[in-house]
């Protein structure tokens, strides 16, 4: 595992990352299969599979119906988004430690942005965030590192290994890799193999805040 030191600059990711929002992206997916009559995934299955922003992955999963799909979809989470959103556990405490040492922090998520930014200012997070990277404001999402290079611009950062992208997928993992930054795993502490691995892995946010407040 590497040896982790301050960092110069972070980003983060935001579903099930800073927020649990996994329940809610399970019940627009169950929606958007019911809707075809098709039987809906396991929040497992939800879990393993939905990694990809929607306008790259219902593509792949509705060829030929993708457009309603997507209307199904953003239908069910925008009229639930704010009411259901829950921070996980440290998310505030480390926001506001790498803050209170100038560590310039920023938004790389793979939600629509009109859905993201509405979040966050719900959460009263707008402060602290230099930027906010939603889908689509990149020629790709992650995986694709251009996101990552996007928010590192508008930060004004350069990439090294003292920069950190925080996420909870693969697709976080392998975006922050390709754009020659430190990626950093939360949320589970044994990756199957054949995936993309992060250079260190927690279970949650608390080993980060433990580091920060040392």
């Amino acid at each position: 595992m590497a040896t982790l030191t301050i960092p110069t600059a972070v980003l983060f990711d935001w579903d099930n990352t800073l927020v649990d929002t996994w329940p809610l992206i399970h019940g627009g997916m169950r929606v958007v299969f019911e809707k075809r009559g098709l039987a809906p995934w396991t929040l497992k299955e939800t879990k393993e599979r939905c990694h990809e922003s929607a306008r790259e992955g219902l593509p792949k999963l509705f060829p030929d119906d993708w457009q309603s799909a997507m209307d199904d979809f953003y239908g069910y989470i925008q009229a639930r988004h704010l009411d259901d959103l829950v921070l996980l556990p440290f998310a505030n405490e480390v926001i506001k430690c790498l803050t209170a040492r100038g560590i310039p922090l920023g938004l790389v998520s793979n939600k629509n942005k009109q859905l993201l930014v509405k979040e966050v200012m719900h959460l009263g997070f707008s402060e602290y965030f230099g930027t906010v990277v939603g889908s689509a404001d990149a020629v790709r999402d992650k995986p694709d590192p251009a996101p990552v290079q996007l928010a590192l611009e508008q930060l004004g950062t350069k990439p090294s290994m003292d920069v950190w992208l925080i996420g909870d997928t693969p697709v976080d993992w392998k975006s922050a890799k390709a754009a020659s930054i430190r990626a950093i795993g939360v949320g589970a502490e044994k990756i199957p193999e054949g995936i993309e691995t992060p250079d260190v892995m927690f279970s949650d946010l608390e080993p980060i805040y433990n580091m920060l407040t040392k």
